[in-house]
């Protein structure tokens, strides 16, 4: 295995494994997450943008599958009811997502005192799942934040 990059970020970067030895020369550049775009997110991008991404699709067939389209013939035509199907599509989730927060937060109101710690444990909850996706020097940035936070509290705890 052998892997390089050169960026003007971080300059120029080697890697490889030979025999069970790993060698590194250089910085690797700036850790990129690999977000994945949610439909309405695609929805929300301009009609040429949309229309670009699916004619640079090889086959369209597990969108036409995912969105109930019928097939067409003229490769336009597919494209354009495909992103037909994307609007459409994106329409739903965002109502039912607007929905659910609505009923949510009128049951918060209705049940605000088992709503609480209920509440509390699934911030709780959301947090965590937040961290464990962190790599690892995401993780490190951030426990060095917190250190500094608690020094600075520490120290006007202690002035006062």
């Amino acid at each position: 295995r052998f892997s390089g990059e050169r960026s003007s970020d971080s300059g120029l970067f080697f890697e490889t494994a030979l025999n069970k030895l790993e060698l590194k020369y250089g910085s690797t550049g700036p850790h990129r997450s690999k977000q994945r775009l949610s439909l309405p997110q695609i929805a929300a991008l301009p009609e040429a943008a949309r229309m670009h991404i699916l004619l640079c699709l090889k086959d369209l067939s597990s969108f036409e599958k995912a969105l109930h389209i019928k097939k067409e013939k003229n490769s336009f035509r597919r494209i354009k009811a495909v992103d037909r199907g994307i609007l459409k599509m994106a329409k739903k989730i965002t109502k039912r997502e607007a929905k659910e927060a609505k009923r949510g937060l009128s049951l918060a109101l209705s049940t605000h005192g088992s709503q609480v710690t209920r509440n509390s444990s699934n911030r709780r909850q959301q947090v965590l799942s937040e961290i464990m996706k962190l790599d690892d020097s995401e993780l490190a940035d951030l426990w060095s934040v917190h250190q500094r936070y608690q020094r600075k509290l520490a120290k006007k705890r202690n002035e006062e």
